[in-house]
């Protein structure tokens, strides 16, 4: 039998069983893979390949929770306010300068759908901007919370030039009323001022613009105010950033508002009839924020010499309001929660006011007939019809050219006859 014949059955197991102790015995560092450790290597492998698509929908899903919880504001959602009207301006549409000549009216921009809001700005100037005016559910007197507003890009083709690059502020309009317009004339824009208050718009990449406008809002529900609940929406970019962004109007469902207001009756601390707060014990500030009494006594010191004698003694009118003792408690008894002090004030009897000549010096009393009695000499000189009288006082030799005068009219008449 050849060798061959031996040799061959036998060489695959001699290549299983002796060359990976060759292998081993050529690099002492390394070790020949245990069967376990291969089938634990190949199913971490296939846990991996299974975690992916896992893992990649967990991100998937915490993407639309992360983007759903950055919109929460859907437009053309209004909660607690509502869009009175809107408005925007185009500087293309305005007159020449210098030159007093009114220019026809330019027709609307060609990318600017009919009821959007556009703001546009051209190399870093504006040249379009828009306004809103809002109207709230909330009583007079509450307080805003939140104020968000969302608008949403247009969807008509180039409707939305350079979004990505736009820069946009909501700015508080400082004008009582302002006409609305589409592509109005320049010089009639809103005035506004957005160094009082602003809000700066963040888009996503819906196109989709959120404005927190609690601080621009801040005083629209007092009782007191008097001015416009308005925006205007204006650019806000350096040289040389040009772009082009029209809104969806209120028609269109573009704009979502969501105001959360506090009602004045749930203010904690309300306040009190005459202005003050109540404190703990009670008690209501009066309208002066001081104590019960009216300051004591009633004198008429304060008034600067005006004193007929007939105050209560010490006391001064300039300090009306202010407790009547220089105890910090008076007033109000502070410690009893009572308001005696007030009632008592109230009660009290306040001195009349001084007579008007009281507080004349003495000389103006002795100088009064002397000058009733020039102004008595000053009529009978200058007449009823307050000018002198002519024949009244005519002297001297006025009166002796009068005397030569008629002597020769009586002559003339004499010759005459």
């Amino acid at each position: 039998m050849s060798l061959s014949r031996l040799v061959l059955p036998v060489l695959p197991a001699l290549v299983i069983t002796v060359l990976p102790g060759l292998a081993a015995a050529a690099d002492p560092g390394g070790a020949a893979p245990l069967p376990e450790a291969a089938a634990a290597t190949g199913a971490a492998a296939q846990d991996a390949e299974q975690a992916t698509p896992r893992r990649a929908g967990r991100d998937r899903t915490a993407e639309k929770q992360k983007r759903a919880k950055k919109a929460g504001l859907e437009p053309g959602t209004l909660r607690g306010a509502a869009v009175v009207k809107t408005g925007w301006w185009y500087v293309a549409n305005e007159p020449p300068p210098d030159t007093g000549v009114v220019a026809a009216p330019q027709p609307p921009s060609p990318n600017t759908p009919a009821g959007a809001m556009p703001v546009a700005a051209l190399l870093g100037e504006t040249a379009k901007l828009s306004a809103i005016e809002f109207s709230f559910e909330a009583e007079p007197g509450s307080s805003i919370d939140r104020f968000e507003m969302v608008l949403q890009e247009s969807g008509e083709p180039a409707a939305a030039l350079g979004a990505e690059v736009a820069a946009l502020v909501a700015c508080p309009v400082t004008e009582v009323f302002w006409a609305d317009g589409q592509g109005a004339a320049w010089k009639n824009r809103p005035a506004h001022d957005c160094e009082l208050a602003s809000a700066v718009g963040e888009r996503d990449e819906d196109g989709r613009w959120s404005f927190d406008l609690t601080e621009v809002a801040a005083g629209w529900l007092e009782t007191d105010f008097v001015g416009s609940r308005s925006v205007v929406l204006v650019e806000q970019a350096d040289a040389p950033v040009t772009f082009d962004v029209s809104f969806a109007g209120p028609g269109a469902d573009g704009v979502g508002l969501e105001v959360r207001t506090t009602a004045p009756d749930a203010v904690p601390g309300g306040e009190g009839t005459d202005g003050g707060s109540t404190d703990g014990g009670g008690t209501t500030g009066s309208s002066d924020g001081g104590g019960g009494s009216l300051g004591g006594s009633t004198g008429t010191e304060g008034l600067g010499g005006f004193d007929d004698g007939g105050g209560g003694g010490g006391g001064d009118l300039g300090d009306l309001g202010a407790p009547g003792s220089s105890d910090p408690g008076a007033g109000a008894d502070g410690a009893g929660g009572s308001v005696e002090g007030d009632l008592d004030a109230a009660a009290a009897p306040v001195s009349a006011m001084p007579a008007w000549y009281s507080g004349l010096p003495r000389s103006t009393v002795v100088l009064l007939p002397l000058v009733l009695g020039l102004a008595y000499l000053m009529m009978l000189a200058l007449g009823p019809a307050g000018r002198p009288d002519p024949a009244a006082n005519r002297r001297g030799v006025s009166r002796a050219l009068d005397r030569l005068r008629e002597t020769r009219t009586l002559a003339l008449t004499k010759v005459a006859r």
